[in-house]
């Protein structure tokens, strides 16, 4: 396994090399622009309502703390690995 792709009952395995159409895509995108454009990015209250790709989609709830680790840890590596 390389590793997963979707949430959901969408969920399911990818290998290496494989392909990722854009539908299956849809449910990390509107997610993370839920994440980090309307609930960080903004002030509180003042969410930019950034247009979900799937109809149904609500945000869940998150811990703001482990959401900026998360993204302080992936600068770090970028910065050990010299990508901009």
């Amino acid at each position: 396994m390389y590793g997963v792709l979707g949430m959901g009952r969408r969920r399911r395995e990818i290998k290496e090399g494989e392909t990722h159409p854009a539908e299956d895509l849809s449910a990390d995108d509107d997610l993370l622009s839920w994440i980090l454009v309307d609930q960080l990015g903004c002030l509180p209250g003042k969410g930019l309502g950034v247009h979900p790709q799937q109809v149904k989609f609500v945000g869940t709830p998150f811990k703001t703390s482990e959401v900026l680790a998360i993204i302080s840890e992936v600068r770090n590596l970028c910065e050990v690995w010299q990508i901009s």
